[in-house]
């Protein structure tokens, strides 16, 4: 029975932190092998930059090559789609059913673990070693593992390692600036870092084209002709009202790239973000579907698609429901999401209707949008987000007064 011990992450870039746990797990934990399993571009996680699955192979391979019992595995980069820990080691358990895996975490996400996706699997599957710095309390850990255990099951062993003040924010921080960083990270990584010039400032950021060429090979067809249908809405819609079309044809490209993901990964990529979910989203899969994936899409662009612009995550995250209030550019969204050449819905006004007041009086276009919604849903029975009844209600009073 082979002993393995897993550290995860997205490694960008490995760095001094990584390699102290890493090594506090050879030591105390003995396994017969530590492996290095590079995420896939988590979504809940940023990746910065246009830094390749390859590229971080290079990084890890030159580390682990210089250390005994240490590998790297490629087993969430090979797997299709998002990937998740829980998923990862039920692959890993089928794979090797004559090994034992442990799963490193840092004492900082013990807090929050019985909120991972799938927690109940992933302490199924593999003992959870967590890593703890000088001076972390080890009472108060002690006492989250009892309640893990109560809620979640499993087995925990706490590891020390030596405190190294070190994240890869700060390391791309510095490298992006042109400063020294080689005493941050492992002396393999910065000369493959130097090597492929990567982190630097121009290596960050996807142009429109590159967002369509993104969207196409992530959406299915239909989805992702409506997806350019609405971006040639919103950025007609954007220069007739004086908005940045730009803005308007990225947040129109990426307004539905949460769009195929479960209804699970749904609420957990938005209740790892603090994102709020209500009782019937987490009830209802179509609701969950319905409504979150435009949060969860402000996610996945700000992680993923590497869109740091407040105005367009916005323009994202209130394209379904709307709110009051909304910028021009959360409105131009909101309606060309509605109005676009392949829509056919049944409106009331009919689309026509609300696609010329689109082009004439936006806040009319969004009230009748919003009033749509809402007459489609209830009529259909179907659960009605509170935030689309207060858009509703916020743009009558603002396009006729109040009565």
């Amino acid at each position: 029975m082979r002993r393995i011990a897993l550290l995860g992450g997205s490694f960008n870039p490995f760095h001094n932190g990584h390699a102290a746990m890493a090594e506090a797990a050879l030591d105390q934990l003995k396994p017969d092998e530590l492996w290095l399993i590079p995420a896939k571009q988590p979504p809940h996680k940023p990746s910065y930059g246009k830094i390749t699955d390859e590229s971080r192979l290079e990084m890890l391979n030159a580390y682990a090559q210089k250390r005994d019992r240490v590998k790297v595995s490629t087993e969430e980069l090979t797997a299709e789609g998002f990937t998740y820990t829980a998923d990862t080691l039920e692959r890993l358990n089928k794979r090797f059913p004559d090994y034992t895996f442990t799963f490193l975490i840092g004492g900082d996400s013990l807090a929050g673990f019985d909120r991972w996706y799938m927690p109940e699997k992933i302490v199924k599957f593999a003992e959870i070693a967590v890593c703890t710095r000088e001076g972390y309390d080890l009472t108060a850990a002690k006492k989250l593992i009892e309640g893990l255990k109560e809620s979640i099951g499993g087995r925990y062993r706490l590891l020390s390692f030596s405190n190294v003040d070190v994240s890869s924010t700060e390391v791309r921080k510095l490298i992006k600036s042109g400063k020294d960083f080689r005493h941050l990270v492992p002396a393999e990584i910065a000369d493959c870092i130097e090597k492929n010039k990567l982190y630097s400032a121009e290596n960050t950021g996807y142009s429109l084209k590159e967002l369509e060429e993104k969207m196409q090979a992530a959406l299915p067809d239909k989805r992702f002709k409506h997806v350019l249908g609405v971006r040639d809405t919103a950025v007609k819609m954007a220069e007739r009202f004086g908005c940045d079309a730009e803005k308007a044809a990225k947040a129109a490209l990426l307004h539905d790239c949460a769009k195929p993901l479960d209804a699970e990964i749904l609420i957990n990529l938005c209740l790892q973000n603090n994102i709020p979910v209500s009782e019937e989203e987490k009830r209802d899969k179509l609701t969950a579907g319905s409504l979150l994936h435009s949060k969860a899409g402000s996610v996945l662009a700000r992680n993923i698609y590497y869109i740091e612009d407040e105005d367009i995550l916005s323009a994202i995250y209130y394209h379904t429901v709307g709110r009051p209030e909304m910028t021009l550019l959360e409105k131009i969204i909101f309606t060309a999401d509605f109005i676009e050449p392949s829509r056919t819905q049944p409106s009331d006004p009919p689309l026509e209707a609300i696609r010329q007041a689109a082009f004439e009086n936006i806040d009319l276009a969004v009230f009748y949008t919003a009033d749509s919604t809402v007459k489609y849903l209830t009529e259909k029975g179907c659960f009605i987000d509170p935030a689309t009844v207060k858009t509703r209600d916020f743009y009558k009073n603002t396009v006729y007064g109040t009565k």
